[in-house]
């Protein structure tokens, strides 16, 4: 029997947590792993506003290689813009099971924090205002679009530690944590 192939989109603002729960994926089940920012990263660690394009090009290039050979991966975003629609389209026409795994955080102040600490560690640099931008962007993009396309999702608060809230299939979900679950609607629907 031919073995499911699975993408894992991983999603949420910049500094939610996203390469810490790719890393955990990476290392209870063998697929690749594909992120923008990290291409971008090796192309110039000092600057990867300026590759951002270039990046996004070998990004996609191994996406579609990815898909080409039937090969499990998992993807990281934001979620911030809507080009990923497009591309889940793909993969639904290459059956394809998508999962979404989406990290949220309490608001934008914390996710900066976490950028700014990850800079003094070696990792790469988003400014405040895409920080800022990307969060809301993220949170509303998640809800009224990205978790209605794909075969179903996982919602997940990170404070001091990873805290599932919700989980579902397009409209259809059992809530876990009611209070962070309120919590995070209340944002969205500002």
């Amino acid at each position: 029997m031919k073995q499911t192939k699975q993408i894992y989109i991983v999603a949420g603002a910049n500094g939610s947590g996203k390469t810490t729960i790719s890393k955990e994926l990476l290392k209870e089940e063998k697929l690749e792993f594909l992120n923008a920012d990290e291409i971008a990263y090796q192309i110039n660690p000092t600057n990867i506003d300026k590759v951002k394009l270039s990046a996004g090009k070998i990004f996609f290039k191994k996406f579609k290689a990815y898909i080409k050979a039937e090969s499990s991966f998992i993807i990281e975003s934001t979620l911030s813009g809507k080009y990923l629609q497009k591309y889940i389209s793909i993969l639904k026409s290459n059956h394809y099971k998508i999962t979404m795994l989406y990290i949220f955080l309490d608001n934008w102040n914390i996710a900066n924090f976490r950028v700014k600490e990850r800079v003094k560690l070696g990792g790469h640099f988003i400014s405040e205002e895409d920080v800022k931008r990307r969060f809301f962007r993220s949170q509303k993009n998640f809800w009224n679009k990205y978790r209605l396309l794909v075969d179903e999702w996982s919602f997940i608060y990170n404070g001091d530690d990873f805290i599932d809230v919700a989980k579902g299939i397009e409209n259809n979900y059992t809530v876990l944590n009611e209070i962070r679950f309120e919590k995070f609607l209340n944002e969205v629907n500002d």
